[in-house]
């Protein structure tokens, strides 16, 4: 199922941060919550019940996931995120860059963005879903309404998510993916 994620879509119920503020999300590499101002990233910030998804323990396989974007902020962001819950992270800051690295490391979850230099995220989908069709690769990128739901179907993604996106959501949607991909092995 491709799911699909907006800044524009209300909160349903979700988790609260600790000091029970209701959406959190984020924008290069400060976060902000509705009426609230600027602040820096925080695990502690993050509800009980999502720290509790930490996939530390969980499963018979390393989580590693690998993020592409051509933002060096937005790399640096994602990867304290992502190793904060128990993730090991990669980088690259472009798709030959992340297919070298998907060549040297087993990795089965992508986060790439979808407009970069030389070859875009739509290309990247394309070529990792070629290496391993059981890849989850979801779409993170401010340009998310320029592509149609069947164009990013057509070319793989397991999800997209529109910048600015929120935290909690990525790492629900990381665990589902390892989940599965636990459930293949």
């Amino acid at each position: 199922m491709l799911q699909h994620d907006s800044p524009n879509t209300p909160p349903q119920g979700g988790p609260r941060s600790s000091d029970g503020e209701d959406l959190i999300i984020v924008s290069n590499q400060s976060l902000f919550s509705r009426g609230q101002s600027r602040k820096q990233y925080s695990h502690k910030k993050l509800s009980p019940e999502i720290r509790h998804m930490s996939p530390e323990h969980e499963s018979k396989m390393e989580k590693r996931v690998l993020i592409v974007d051509d933002e060096p902020s937005m790399l640096k962001m994602l990867n304290s995120l992502f190793s904060s819950f128990g993730y090991t992270p990669y980088s690259a800051s472009s798709g030959d860059e992340a297919l070298e690295l998907l060549k040297k490391h087993a990795i089965r979850v992508v986060w790439t963005d979808l407009r970069m230099p030389l070859m875009d995220g739509m290309t990247l989908c394309r070529k990792v879903k070629a290496i391993d069709k059981s890849a989850h690769v979801y779409a993170l990128s401010a340009y998310i309404g320029a592509f149609t739901p069947e164009q990013f179907k057509e070319a793989g993604f397991d999800g997209y998510f529109e910048k600015p996106f929120e935290l909690e959501r990525l790492i629900e949607t990381c665990n589902e993916a390892f989940e599965i991909l636990d459930k293949l092995e």
